[in-house]
């Protein structure tokens, strides 16, 4: 398919990536449920790394309260691996926060710990009822999550697909009111439980067009704590799937339900909730996934982050991804949040293995062969002749993704002088050979 060379806008040293010269749209195309000619790696979900980080020179405690920090950190996955989304927030505390609640986010410790509810809604046993703001955008970290995503838009959602997630509405609960007095609450009084989840889904539908607002792409709903697996089928029938059929229909297009478990006796039920992308949890058996939802249903899938990514080796992680594509997923997604200690060749081998991967619309061109680094070489040479050989052998959709690329290599900003030349070199020439 289409790639091209491109660099990071953020990082103080740029260092360059192959990816698709039209991974935005091919993204945005899967979500629409049009087929692509390749296997895209990006998700919805916290996807920092450590290395990530350490080349944008961002501690992960600094990331979650400053917007620039945040965007930065959320780009620094795509800059240096090619991973192609760019997603904030990084953590499950945002709206409970928004909502109230005290939260720890742990900068004592210099390790991946996540923020924490460090002061839930509730007094004693009793929980107390939130009081939902006015105007979601001006509650908690929110802003600072809409900063984020506008700095992510005008920089490298340019390039990749910027997504933002938000907790499904009994997900949120569980946050805060904790874990153990919310599925209490649930037994003693699961009227008054479905009421408070309809109240929040309507907050939460107001936060996720805020995020669009602000420069989302797409939006996933990620219902962790209301699984089927953790709360059963029937309570996930009864009280769960109402209230989060109600969020999604409120919410704007793209979106994508994450849910995790293993969910695969409860696919149907997911998919009736109407969101049009569905990311299963590495647990879930992807083919038999897959059978349940046909095969025009967008499924995204489903490596395990840790067991895979973190823990596996390039051998595995290309076995892996083969058998993702094998399952008929339309992306290769996380099964959850990435895990961000890992090995840099892990991460690479990822991507590689997905690039790799051919399916029945992809035909050998220069733009999608091994020699891909071979054809920008040319393409950028200043030298006439080898611009010519590598132009002649492009397909339409191929040739206006490139200059599309070149023309912007010669008017944005953060391309050193001698690329601009080299890029103005080739447009010239395609020019000349046109006339």
């Amino acid at each position: 398919m289409r790639r091209a060379v491109v660099a990071a806008s953020h990082s103080p040293k740029r260092r360059w990536t192959i990816v698709p010269s039209r991974s935005r749209d091919d993204t945005l195309a899967i979500l629409r449920g049009q087929p692509i000619a390749r296997l895209p790696v990006f998700g919805g979900l916290p996807s920092l790394t450590a290395p990530g980080l350490s080349a944008a020179g961002i501690r992960y405690g600094e990331a979650h309260t400053d917007p620039t920090m945040m965007a930065r950190a959320a780009a620094s996955t795509y800059e240096t691996f090619g991973f192609e989304s760019a997603v904030v927030p990084f953590d499950l505390c945002v709206e409970a926060e928004a909502l109230g609640c005290g939260v720890d986010f742990q900068t004592d410790v210099d390790a991946f710990l996540a923020p924490v509810v460090s002061a839930p809604l509730r007094r004693g046993d009793q929980l107390i009822a939130p009081t939902l703001p006015d105007d979601p955008s001006r509650a908690g970290r929110i802003p600072i999550v809409c900063e984020a995503l506008t700095q992510l838009k005008n920089g490298v959602g340019r390039e990749v697909a910027i997504g933002a997630w938000i907790p499904g509405p009994f997900t949120l609960a569980w946050q805060l009111f904790g874990a153990e007095a919310w599925l209490m609450a649930i037994k003693q009084d699961p009227t008054r439980a479905a009421h408070l989840l309809e109240s929040l889904a309507e907050f939460l539908a107001r936060v996720g067009a805020r995020y669009r607002e602000a420069g989302a792409d797409l939006l996933t709903i990620h219902e962790m704590g209301g699984s089927p697996q953790v709360v059963g089928a029937s309570t996930f029938r009864s009280l769960v799937q109402p209230a989060l059929t109600r969020l999604i229909a409120a919410l704007p297009s793209p979106r994508v339900l994450s849910v995790c478990g293993d969910t695969n006796k409860s696919v149907a039920d997911l998919a009736a909730c109407g969101a049009e992308a569905l990311n299963v949890d590495h647990r879930n058996d992807l083919a038999r996934t897959r059978q349940a939802l046909g095969p025009t249903a967008i499924l995204l899938g489903n490596f395990d982050p840790v067991k895979t990514l973190s823990q596996g080796t390039p051998e595995t992680i290309a076995q892996a991804v083969r058998a993702i594509a094998d399952a008929g997923a339309n992306a290769v997604w996380p099964g959850c949040d990435l895990w961000p200690e890992m090995p840099e060749a892990n991460f690479r081998a990822l991507i590689s293995a997905a690039r790799d991967i051919v399916t029945p619309e992809r035909r050998p061109t220069p733009m999608n062969s091994d020699n891909l680094e071979e054809f920008w070489e040319d393409l950028l040479s200043e030298e006439p002749a080898r611009i010519r050989r590598v132009w002649k052998d492009l397909t339409d959709e191929e040739c206006a993704a490139v200059l599309d690329h070149l023309r912007r290599m010669t008017e944005e900003e953060g391309w050193h002088a001698a690329q601009k030349q080299a890029a103005a070199t080739a447009l010239h020439v395609i020019r000349e050979q046109a006339e």
